[in-house]
């Protein structure tokens, strides 16, 4: 996933996997940014898994595919 595929996503969250891809860096690293609530995130069940609105928010880009009314 590239930082235009996010900007324009119509998915509410992401994995770790998913953010370390825009980041460019290992997903242990976006795990470690979770643990330690630098990177925003929601549990769902036993998951982390990271909301693309705060995680844009978190990047300085504005979230694009979150703003349709249909």
């Amino acid at each position: 996933m590239s930082l235009d595929d996010l900007i324009h996503s119509k998915l509410a969250v992401i994995s770790h996997r998913q953010a370390a891809q825009v980041l460019g860096c290992d997903p242990r690293t976006v795990s470690a940014g979770v643990a330690n609530n630098t990177i925003p995130n929601v549990r769902i069940g036993s998951r982390h898994l990271i909301p693309v609105g705060p995680f844009c928010d978190f990047l300085g880009v504005r979230w694009l595919g979150g703003s349709d009314a249909n």
